[in-house]
This record gives C-alpha cells, sequence and structure tokens, in this order.
C-alpha cells in the first residue's frame, strides 16, 4: 500500500478541514483536523538522542527534527505509535540509521541518515511502513564515458551519508555496463544520466524485470550495494520502462500487478520470471519434437532449396543453434539458421559436415557463428539447406503452423536468403523437425 502525506492543509488556517491521503491512488478521509491540530502537524518536535539510544518515541508527533549522538545511534524500535499515525523523520545530521527492526523499509537494508534526510513512515498499528524517502546527496559528481567503457567506479565519489550521485554521460558510441564498482555495504547509488547513450545491464545489477535499463536523458536510476549484489531501489523515466509501464514510474520494490486495457507492446521482450533464466531447449518447430525415431517423414534434400518452419520463443532467451532430427541417410554439409517473423536473418552457422551423424536422430548439435539474443513471446522460423542430394532430414507430416521451401537458391550463396518470405501455411513434408537449443 503506497500512502503519500497529505497536501492542500494551510498552517495558519481559521477552518476545520478533511484530513486527506492518498492510498494505492485514491483519495481517502480519515476524519477532520482542526486549526489547532494543523498547527501543531506543522510544528515537528525537536529530539536529540542519547549516547548509545536505540529507541525513538513516535507519540503524540507526525514530525521529528532528529539530532543523534556524537557516538552514533541505530535505531532499533519506534515505539508510541497509533493506528493510522504517519510520521517525518528529518534528520539533522549523519549520526542516526533506522534498522529494519524499527520499520520495514523500501528495500531491505538499515537507512542510514545524511543531514537534512527525510524518512516518511506509516503506522498500520502493528508495523512501521515506510512510504517515501528524501535524500539530500548534495551536488553530483560527473562522470564522462570514454569509448567502448563498460563499467563504472564510483570510489573517488564522495559520499554524503549513504548516498553517493553521478551525473552520466555516454559515448557517442554508447557504452553497454557490465560492471558497477566503488560503493560500501549499505550505501546507494543515484545516476542521472545526461544523455541516452548508457544501457546498464542486468550484469551489472539487479534490475526490475530482469531486463536492462536502457537510459534517456534526465533519466535517474537508484541503486543500492549490500555487500554482494547491486539491487535497482528505484527509477524515474522520462520516457517510460522500456515501453512497457508507462512515463515516470518509481518506487520499483512494490510493484506487483500491472494492469492495462489494450495491447502492451514491450519491445524488449519480457524475461524469465524471478530473476531466473529461459533455456529454448523446448523451443521445437510447429511446438512439436520427435518422440521415437520413426516420428516425421523423410526428405530427400535437393541443394538449391531452403526448407522453413515455424518455432515460437515465449520469452527472451539466449539461442546457441539448432538440433535437427536427420533422415536415415546423412552425407555431406548443411548450414542451419534463424529467421524473425519478418523473415530477417538473424543467425546462421558455418558449413558443418553432417555425414557422421547417426541417421533418424537429432544426432549432434549444430552452434550458430554466434549465439542470438532472441526477444519473446515472438514467432521465428528455422531454416536447413544442405549440399548434397543425398542427405535427408525428417520433416513433420501434420500441422497448422507455417512450414514449406525456398527454391532458386545456392548453398554456397548466403546473400541469397539472407531474408525470405515465411511461409504461413502448412505443406506436409517439407517442415524439418528441430529443435533450437
Amino acid at each position: 500500500m503506497r500512502i503519500s502525506a497529505w497536501t492542500g492543509l494551510a498552517k495558519n488556517s481559521t477552518t476545520t478541514r478533511k484530513f486527506p491521503i492518498f492510498v494505492d491512488g485514491k483519495d481517502a478521509v480519515l476524519g477532520t483536523l482542526t486549526p489547532a491540530d494543523m498547527a501543531a502537524a506543522y510544528t515537528p518536535a525537536s529530539v536529540t538522542l542519547g549516547a548509545g539510544a536505540t529507541a525513538l518515541s513516535a507519540s503524540g508527533r507526525s514530525g521529528i527534527l532528529l539530532t543523534g549522538d556524537a557516538g552514533g545511534n541505530s535505531i532499533t524500535s519506534i515505539t508510541g505509535g497509533v493506528s493510522g499515525q504517519t510520521l517525518a523523520i528529518v534528520f539533522q545530521d549523519a549520526l542516526v540509521n533506522i534498522s529494519t527492526a524499527a520499520a520495514k523499509l523500501e528495500i531491505a537494508e538499515r537507512f542510514y541518515a545524511k543531514q537534512y534526510d527525510t524518512l516518511f513512515l506509516y503506522y498500520d498499528g502493528t508495523n512501521w511502513e515506510e512510504i517515501g524517502r528524501i535524500h539530500n546527496s548534495g551536488a553530483p559528481t560527473a562522470i564522462t564515458l570514454g569509448v567502448g567503457v563498460a563499467a563504472i567506479d564510483v570510489t573517488s565519489v564522495p559520499a554524503v551519508g549513504h548516498v553517493k550521485k553521478i551525473k552520466l554521460t555516454g559515448d557517442a558510441g554508447a557504452n553497454t555496463i557490465t560492471s558497477i564498482t566503488g560503493l560500501t555495504n549499505g550505501e546507494t547509488l543515484e545516476i542521472v544520466f545526461i544523455d541516452a547513450l548508457v544501457t546498464i545491464t542486468t550484469t551489472a545489477a539487479k534490475l526490475l524485470g530482469n531486463v536492462s535499463y536502457v537510459s534517456a536523458a534526465h533519466d535517474t536510476l537508484t541503486i543500492s550495494y549490500d555487500g554482494t549484489t547491486f539491487r535497482e531501489v528505484s527509477r524515474q523515466q522520462q520516457t517510460g520502462l522500456n515501453g512497457v509501464l508507462g512515463a515516470q514510474t518509481a518506487r520499483a520494490a512494490t510493484v506487483t500487478t500491472l494492469q492495462a486495457t489494450g495491447a502492451i507492446t514491450p519491445t524488449g521482450g519480457v524475461a524469465a520470471a524471478g530473476g531466473f533464466s529461459v533455456a529454448p531447449r523446448l523451443c521445437h518447430t510447429g511446438g512439436m519434437p520427435a518422440r521415437v525415431s520413426t516420428d516425421g517423414t523423410e526428405l530427400d534434400i535437393v541443394v538449391t532449396e531452403l526448407y522453413v518452419a515455424e518455432v515460437f520463443i515465449d520469452a527472451n532467451c539466449t539461442v546457441t543453434g539448432l538440433a535437427v532430427f536427420w533422415g536415415a541417410l546423412t552425407n555431406g554439409n548443411a548450414k542451419v539458421m534463424l529467421f524473425d517473423s519478418a523473415g530477417n536473418r538473424v543467425a546462421i552457422s558455418a558449413s558443418t559436415d553432417v555425414s557422421a551423424f547417426t541417421g533418424d536422430s537429432y544426432g549432434t548439435r549444430i552452434a550458430f557463428s554466434a549465439p542470438y539474443a532472441a526477444k519473446g513471446p515472438a514467432t521465428y522460423f528455422v531454416g536447413v539447406i544442405c549440399d548434397d542430394n543425398t542427405n535427408d532430414i525428417n520433416t513433420h507430416t501434420l500441422g497448422n503452423f507455417g512450414a514449406g521451401k525456398i527454391t532458386g537458391l545456392v548453398y554456397a550463396t548466403e546473400a541469397g536468403y539472407a531474408t525470405i518470405t515465411p511461409p504461413t501455411t502448412f505443406t506436409t513434408g517439407l517442415g524439418p523437425i528441430a529443435t533450437l537449443y
């Protein structure tokens, strides 16, 4: 539940007013406020912690100006709260931290205050929950990336409290960041992007949706470090969340449900759930693999023909190559390839000797010349071409998917099949039985 601070109350008002807060984006009214109440709400209590103090009283308070002891204070409990109470803590120095024992924080880390930071809390009758924070991190440090630079090192960037802030400018050739260094346990890095030339990958940090962050000018990405892993805390984007979630998406840790009307077009694809991975080994042409060695029907290869079958990839994954269900005769060389739904070839193997492959089996996997980062869910097409008329492949005999052939080709001339017109109907005995890997 997201609750914002109240708005629209004048400190010197002489009128009793309703007290509105916003709960999950909808107005909710919690009683009324008298002029005396409103005056008190604008008068935060000044609290100075003693040496070793670990508790903070919120009794009768909506705001606290908090000063720590010179030796530092770690707050493990906030007492005196009543159900529905909101509390704003404005830190007067960098001597206090709020532990997760005291409040449920946005990220499972202590809140390390710096001078003039503000932490907003809400009490639900049992627990204090964070509803917002304001960092006073000072002026950001400007960093300009060089050609091909793939790492960001913020070791020399000064930390105010436990926050480092940088203004990041990419190289004209663009930078893909795979590594971030220079934070210590509990520190946070706020990155303000000056341009749209930088991509932060999931190798550098655990990001929302396990999808790389593609910057736009004036975007802000906040990342925390727990001593082992960099994790996204929040983002503020000028152009939306990779085309998925709309502009100005923030509080990434609290996004649980996406509701939309009409089509959603995730141009970056859909990543695996839970931070795990997707393998393409269950992506079979026609959605059907060979079950036994007698499946399919054998096709005698014609060397001027490319045999094509539709395959569906349901999520982002890396496709390394293709396993073809070869026929009884395996002779000569073959190339396997992958086309996108528009018929553009996106991956191809080198010419591979298949004469030693076992007949009526998947034989040996054939790797593409370079792995392909496929985006899903989407339709693709597999292609097989051979240079020996005595070679056989097993093909689908029944289906309702695209399966056919492209004729008039030359095996050695790959430019001739760099693009194809993908089949949209099924022709029996032409579509190769094959599986991605």
